[in-house]
């Protein structure tokens, strides 16, 4: 997996969030696989949660420039159809969100390539994490409810698979 270029990074997280490469993430799941309990699955989320966050979630900038973008050209087009009252209202709205959107729009061209190797190695991460879980799971131990964050870990690695038998993990009953 390593051989791609964009894949050999390590995040920008600090402190506990400090990134790790995809081979010291592979390496740390591995020893949770090799003791197979909810302790093993508690760390693999946790580890799967800290190193998400590591890489800063830098996609949601192309949507957000793009809203704000709309919402500029909305708040123009409304001006033709609003009273003197909302014009100076509507005015500000679209040069606050036109300003937004070309300063989104800049911070979008200017880490276009950490953004891509960002996405890529969060892909790589969530195959991993619900590659080891799927293994941890397949073996019989004693489970336990999951906490809030790892209940919404297991929900978005979910996302990437929803046929995953990681589901198993939310239905759990006492």
């Amino acid at each position: 997996m390593s051989e791609r270029p964009e894949l050999m990074g390590r995040g920008a997280g600090m402190g506990k969030h400090h990134g790790l490469t995809l081979e010291e993430i592979r390496a740390s799941f591995e020893i949770c696989e090799r003791d197979p309990s909810m302790r093993s699955v508690s760390a693999v989320l946790r580890i799967t949660r800290e190193q998400l966050n590591a890489r800063g979630e830098l996609g949601l900038y192309p949507p957000a420039s793009a809203i704000m973008g709309i919402l500029g050209v909305a708040a123009l087009a409304g001006m033709r159809f609003a009273g003197p009252e909302l014009r100076t209202m509507l005015i500000q709205a679209a040069a606050g969100c036109g300003g937004l959107s070309i300063m989104l729009l800049y911070g979008v061209y200017s880490t276009r390539d950490v953004r891509s190797a960002n996405v890529a190695q969060e892909r790589a991460i969530r195959a991993l994490a619900i590659y080891s879980l799927e293994r941890i799971i397949a073996h019989d131990f004693r489970r336990k409810p999951l906490l809030r964050e790892q209940d919404q870990t297991v929900r978005e690695l979910l996302k990437t698979q929803p046929q995953s038998s990681i589901r198993t993990l939310l239905d759990f009953e006492e």
